[in-house]
């Protein structure tokens, strides 16, 4: 029988006698599990790779994977050490010399504290003499499976391992009557007590892994040894350096000894307690086995294949990959909770939690974290806890966190993106606000040349393509997207706006006149300050200095969040397509090559590229030859070096048929899964099931899709439609041997990118309200600064007495809301955030009146803190502190006090018209200072962030157009020091005019002697379409260059919806009528709503007069405190002025989760105003919930 047949019998006959014909896709606690860990190969990935391409896979080809004993996520690698020529992999296939057996290990880590068996007594020190005491082996006498490894030396010595998260269990069998010795090198110290057949050890002195081996048998003879020393009969060594024991057993009576072992990397105390708990006195070798076979049984079934027809190899290759896949992180904290931190000092986790080590930016943040948040949020969760605890203990997020080791000074990795990864995706179980603060520190002020990425928009070269300068603008740009996304799932929106205005800085260091191979632009390097790009070296050029281990003709293609914008750069569709033919020629020949190369990370996501150039079936293609060519179930089975998990994380979601091709978007890219059904069950207990009818090797091409039973067309498929927490889902791809066009042209859900502009927000209510303070340090740290929208200005008090911030919104407004900037966001010492305050509010505002607590804050220890509440209408908003730093004192220091909702009860809230709007300027110092860079919402993007000008006959002027004549009752100015330049060049004299034709102007405010930062003035509200700010004298010093930073101008626009006439296509009950949408209210419970479940769902109003609409938002079921997988997915806001014989659709939303969309229109005339909802809910409820809809006129 071939194993084909063999393997789809074996199967079929577990399937019917674990769950029997017609019962559950996944077996219940009361039934057995599938036996999948006989699928896992933990050889796969120890040898050098070779593939049957003919093509040249160099540069780190060895899949780097160790065969250990070990289970998922643990602590212990317990396994052999072979390998003598590459000191980054403690085991290589093609070496059977046996070096010992070490207790942890992994790519690029020491071998930490082997154990040797060895027949004979020691005479050299095996510290300086090693090799003495090895042997040699044969694979065919060795077997590796999940938890055990056993081999047969040459010298007649069985090892067989096995081994809990925190311990460990051997048997080590001596040829019978042979002296039988084993070598623990524990490299610092090592102490052995007789009586009681321990050995325990240290590879530090204070620091580093600590071990207790407990034997079954006595020792006939020991000793230590230290250097090219050996004391026999010694019990101790405290040598610090190629130090450890060894002890002799007497086999005359069994010629097996069996040991029990726990580690710690905090104390041997904590390894005694580990192995207590974890391998108690008296457990059997066979029970440790068993169940360490058992937990990676569970995991694996909850990947559970059913296809008869699968090929043997195939499903050795995708169990063996997500065994990989999960055995990192790895915890690094104890049963107790202790773990050693990154900063040599003792740390605790809360009850529950783990910390874990062994995380990598480089290799994990091209999909593999986000992955991990989808499958494993709880491990996952707690990783980037540890994670964002690593860089408070060292100052600093690292590239890579490894056992005892946090790499910092590689300036090519993107070292804050894990966090937002792995939040989009579903872990979201840490301290966000503490993970928020650091990532934008980071972001801000702790990148490798980081000032000259934000002054200038990237990383120079030195006029010769190299330092990596390319891939440090791409990947700071690429962090910048993904830390944008997290900003804005938790409500920084501030945050957001200033990193999403950067994500597309790598256009900066797109050469458009760079040809070669036959195709224009390419990513290049180019001169510092604006200069020139260098000289074009080809498309291999550089040879991997522009890019870490790779060439532009591979590094080019890698802008996961804006590949709409990458396709036109390149040529448009046609030639991007062409282009990508031609780079697939080869699958992996190498970095440094036209073609790609598979071996390394840098080509993840490339065959995902076709998804967005409308030939999703080459992906099926390219994707399945990879699978095919590239991996296989054997020794040789990596393209290239695993990484930590990374290349195991591709090929599971390949074989699943969904990629997280932009990692920070919860999304996948779809491609052909290779089972007929795989039932994924994940951590809430809910299912993920993609099932492909017809699946096999050559069926390659989707032919159709559905989604829950629906018709589904896209190759892009939302998170959210895949793990909706309330179902079970199904993912449906029937599969064919043909190409099609299927996902070539969707309906809905295209595959997204994102340019650099910000998505619509909530409004910051505070900015520019009255905001007092219990006191203030001094004149230029007032409590008005926390509300001018200015980063640089913070609030400072202290004193004995109460400390308190107050806001008056100036009229009652429906609160949702808050973001508290601390110290450490304005680059001030960490240690002065805020660490306890509350927000509360207030009916009166009176200062010795009553104040109702809506957030309680303590132990913050993040610099920026975000509080989303369940709405509540309030005037008076204060911030009350009660330990303003990490050390209890009073002293507060808060940069921004932001507020986010809207008016209540119709009440009016300011809205910047000048935003966005077309603006002109008599002249400007040079076309990246323009005067549209004056309306564009943002004083952080750096110095040329702002219009600059020069006077010229005694003026200079700034003139926005609003389109159509709005009244103004209040204008704002950020002068050059609200953007970071010296104040001294803060505009002094000036003036606000207005025109109704943009020739003949009026004055209607004027500013003299200023020297502040913000001007921010009232006036009489006067209406105008142009609007013109006039200098005079732009600089305190009298110099003639002005710099402005934004112009603002706002109205007091009134929500014309408020009671007016409301009808819809139906309404789910009642009391949930359409009249609910415009009663002003969102807090009146769920009944507060519109709610409608009719096939063709519209909400209408009558203005009852035409009105000039500019603005309109909808609140949604998120807003009035529902779940916010019911916001309305999809949708378009519809305008009327002829009672409804005509409609413009102004706003066409696609893919929204927020609870509350505004959105900014050009000025319409119309009475009527139509929402109509495309889909109502992100997990696939059938009713639209609207809690209100409003429309502004200005």
């Amino acid at each position: 029988m071939s194993k084909k047949t063999l393997f789809a019998a074996m199967l079929l006959f577990a399937l019917l006698a674990s769950f029997g014909q017609g019962g559950p896709l996944v077996p219940s606690t009361a039934q057995a599990a599938v036996n999948l860990t006989q699928y896992v190969n933990p050889l796969m990935g120890t040898k050098d790779t070779t593939t049957n391409t003919g093509e040249n896979p160099t540069n780190g080809a060895h899949g780097a994977r160790m065969p250990s004993a070990q289970v998922p996520f643990g602590m212990i690698q317990w396994g052999p050490d072979t390998n003598t020529s590459d000191t980054a992999i403690s085991y290589d296939y093609d070496n059977t010399t046996l070096r010992g057996f070490s207790l942890i290990k992994g790519e690029y880590m020491e071998y930490w504290s082997p154990f040797l068996p060895y027949v004979g007594s020691v005479g050299s020190s095996p510290g300086t003499n090693a090799s003495a005491y090895h042997s040699t082996f044969s694979h065919a006498n060795e077997t590796a499976a999940p938890g055990y490894y056993r081999v047969q030396s040459d010298s007649n010595i069985t090892t067989e391992l096995t081994n809990t998260s925190r311990a460990g269990q051997a048997k080590f069998t001596y040829p019978a009557g042979a002296p039988a010795t084993l070598i623990v090198s524990s490299g610092y110290r090592a102490t052995i007590d007789p009586t009681n057949r321990t050995i325990t050890g240290s590879t530090g002195n204070t620091t580093g892994l600590f071990f207790v081996a407990r034997f079954d048998r006595s020792f006939s003879a020991y000793g230590t040894f230290a250097g090219s020393s050996v004391s026999a009969g010694s019990t101790s060594t405290n040598a610090g350096n190629q130090a450890g024991a060894y002890v002799t057993f007497d086999t005359a009576s069994g010629s097996t000894v069996q040991a029990r072992l726990g580690v710690s990397w905090v104390s041997v105390a904590n390894a005694q307690a580990n192995l207590d708990a974890e391998i108690p006195n008296g457990q059997s070798f066979e029970t440790t086995r068993s169940n360490a076979d058992s937990a990676w049984n569970t995991l694996l079934n909850r990947f559970l294949v059913e296809d008869a027809n699968a090929q043997y190899a195939d499903l050795r290759t995708f169990y063996t990959t997500l065994y990989h896949f999960a055995s990192q992180p790895n915890v690094i904290s104890d049963l107790n909770g202790q773990y050693t931190g990154w900063d040599s000092a003792l740390h605790t986790v809360a009850s529950g939690h783990a910390a874990y080590t062994t995380i990598s930016n480089w290799d994990g943040g091209r999909g593999q974290w986000s992955l991990l948040g989808m499958l494993f949020p709880k491990e996952t969760s707690d990783a980037i806890q540890t994670y964002t605890d690593s860089a408070l203990q060292v100052g600093d997020l690292s590239q890579i966190l490894l056992f005892g080791n946090a790499y910092r000074n590689n300036p090519n990795v993107p070292d804050w993106s894990l966090p937002a990864q792995a939040h989009a995706f579903g872990a979201t179980a840490f301290d966000t606000n503490t993970t928020l603060g650091v990532v934008w520190e980071k972001a801000q002020r702790g990148r490798s040349r980081g000032a000259e990425y934000l002054a200038n928009g990237y990383v120079g070269g030195t006029g010769n393509g190299d330092n990596r300068a390319v891939e440090i603008t791409q990947n700071n740009a690429i962090a910048d997207f993904d830390s944008a996304q997290m900003a804005l799932n938790l409500g920084d929106y501030r945050s957001y706006k200033t990193m999403i205005a950067r994500s597309n800085n790598w256009a900066n260091v797109w050469c458009a006149s760079c040809s070669g191979n036959g195709y224009n632009g390419y990513l290049w390097s180019r001169g510092s300050n604006g200069g020139g790009f260098d000289s074009f070296g080809g498309p291999t050029g550089g040879n991997e200095t522009l890019f870490e281990e790779s060439v532009t003709a591979q590094g080019s293609w890698r802008v996961p969040h804006n590949t709409a914008e990458l396709i036109g750069k390149m040529g448009g569709t046609n030639t991007f397509r062409n282009r990508l033919d031609n780079f697939y020629t080869k699958l992996s020949d190498g970095p440094v090559s036209t073609y790609s190369y598979f071996g390394n990370q840098p080509s993840f996501q490339t065959p995902w590229l076709y998804n967005w150039a409308g030939q999703p079936a080459k992906t099926q293609r390219v994707v399945r030859q990879i699978q095919l060519d590239l991996f296989s179930d054997q020794p040789d089975g990596y393209p290239g070096n695993e990484d930590w998990g990374a290349m195991s994380a591709w090929y599971v979601g390949a074989t699943m048929g969904l990629h997280p091709a932009i990692p920070s978007v919860p999304g996948f890219a779809i491609n052909s899964p290779m089972f007929a059904k795989l039932t994924i069950t994940l951590q809430n207990g809910r299912t993920l099931t993609i099932e492909a009818p017809n699946a096999a090797r050559t069926n390659q091409y989707i032919q159709s899709a559905t989604l829950n039973g629906s018709s589904y067309d896209s190759p892009w498929v939302p998170l959210a439609s895949l793990v909706n927490g309330n179902q079970n889902n199904t993912l449906r791809l029937t599969l064919g041997s043909s190409a099609t066009s299927w996902g070539s042209a969707p309906s809905t859900n295209q595959p997204p990118s994102y340019g650099a502009t910000p998505v619509a927000t909530p409004t910051d209510i505070a900015q520019g309200k009255t905001t007092t303070a219990s006191s203030e340090c001094g004149s230029n740290e007032i409590a008005a600064n926390t509300t001018d929208d200015n980063d640089a200005t913070k609030w400072c008090a202290g004193g004995t007495g109460a400390v308190w911030l107050k806001v008056d919104l100036g009229a009652n407004a429906t609160l949702n809301s808050f973001v508290v900037r601390h110290a450490g966001y304005g680059a001030e010492n960490v240690a002065w955030n805020t660490r306890d305050y509350q927000i509360q509010w207030s009916a009166n505002g009176s200062d010795g009146g009553t104040w109702n607590t809506l957030v309680d804050t303590t132990d913050n220890v993040g610099s920026i803190s975000t509080h989303t509440i369940s709405s509540i209408d309030a005037r008076w908003v204060r911030l009350n502190i009660t330990k303003g730093q990490q050390n209890g004192a009073t002293t507060a220091r808060i940069y921004a006090f932001e507020i986010y909702g809207t008016g209540g009860g119709g009440t009016p809230v300011a809205t910047n018209l000048a935003l966005n709007s077309a603006a002109s300027a008599l002249n400007s110092c040079g076309g990246s200072e323009g005067p549209e860079k004056a309306v564009n919402g943002s004083v952080s993007g750096g110095n040329s962030d702002k219009w600059c000008a020069t006077l010229a006959s005694g003026s200079v002027w700034l003139q926005v157009d609003l389109g159509a004549a709005k009244p103004i009752s209040r204008w704002v100015v950020r002068h050059a020091g609200a953007g970071g330049e010296s104040a001294s060049y803060n505009s002094r004299d000036f003036k606000l005019q207005q025109s109704s034709n943009a020739t003949n102007w009026s004055d209607l405010d004027s500013v003299s002697g200023n020297s502040a930062s913000v001007t921010d003035r009232a006036v009489a509200a006067t209406s105008a379409r142009y609007w013109r700010l006039l200098i005079t004298a732009p600089e305190q010093s009298g110099g003639n260059v002005a710099r402005i930073y934004e112009f603002e101008l706002y109205g007091t626009g009134s929500n014309l919806a408020l009671n007016k006439t409301a009808t819809a296509d139906s309404q789910c009950g009642s009391a949930e009528g359409p009249a609910k949408a415009v009663n002003g209210s969102v807090s009146g419970g769920n009944s507060d709503k519109w709610c409608s479940a009719g096939g063709s769902k519209f909400l209408q109003i009558d203005l009852g007069a035409s009105a000039s609409i500019t603005r309109l938002v909808v609140k949604h079921a998120g807003a009035g405190g529902e779940n916010t997988a019911w916001n309305t997915r999809a949708f378009t806001i519809q305008l009327s002025n002829d009672n409804g014989a005509n409609w413009s659709t102004p706003v066409n939303v696609t893919n929204n989760t927020a609870s509350e969309t505004s959105h900014t229109i050009s000025a319409t005339a119309a009475r009527l105003v139509r929402l109509n909802i495309v889909t109502p809910a992100s997990d696939g409820n059938g009713a639209a919930r609207i809690y209100e809809l409003e429309v502004y006129d200005s």
